[in-house]
């Protein structure tokens, strides 16, 4: 809304009911009725927003499943894509690197490294005494899917649980 006031004219009488009048108008888009044509673009910025003041339900996010089984946020300036890989109970007889899981990337995204975290939530299984376990590699392979390998010593079945995130 915008306030139009007309100026005031010589000759004009200025009464306090002309001056309450003025003030009532500008009152009246104030208090509640501040719409987007009375604030410049870019004028609100992340500084000026008191903390807690936009909740969730007052954000336009879209939640989603795609095809391939991955669960979509879109926040509007940014998508997340989430996706648990559990691998049941496989045995590892290896002495370097294995690769742990590969999978597609979410519905019409480019899995990068840079985008992709694969976060390991759990591990359980029986294990041998030189089982040993030592970092592990997120890769994009040429199929474009994600790969996700450790370093492995030794010999044990394992259970693991992952949840891979994609973030564009």
């Amino acid at each position: 809304m915008i306030i139009n006031i007309n100026p005031i004219e010589p000759g004009d009488a200025a009464s306090p009911n002309l001056w309450n009048s003025r003030f009532s108008a500008i009152t009246e888009v104030v208090n509640g009725n501040i719409d987007s044509d009375n604030i410049k673009n870019g004028s609100i910025t992340r500084e000026k927003i008191a903390a807690g003041a936009i909740t969730s339900d007052k954000l336009d996010i879209d939640r989603s499943i795609d095809e391939r089984g991955w669960a979509v946020v879109d926040y509007g300036g940014f998508k997340t894509f989430r996706k648990v890989v559990q691998q049941p109970g496989a045995n590892y007889q290896v002495g370097g690197d294995a690769t742990l899981f590969s999978i597609e990337p979410p519905v019409g995204v480019t899995a990068t490294v840079e985008n992709t975290t694969v976060t390991r939530v759990l591990m359980w299984g029986a294990t041998s005494w030189d089982f040993f376990y030592k970092g592990d590699q997120t890769t994009i392979n040429g199929n474009g899917n994600i790969d996700f390998s450790a370093h492995i010593e030794g010999t044990a079945k394992i259970w693991w649980k992952f949840i891979v995130e994609v973030i564009i």
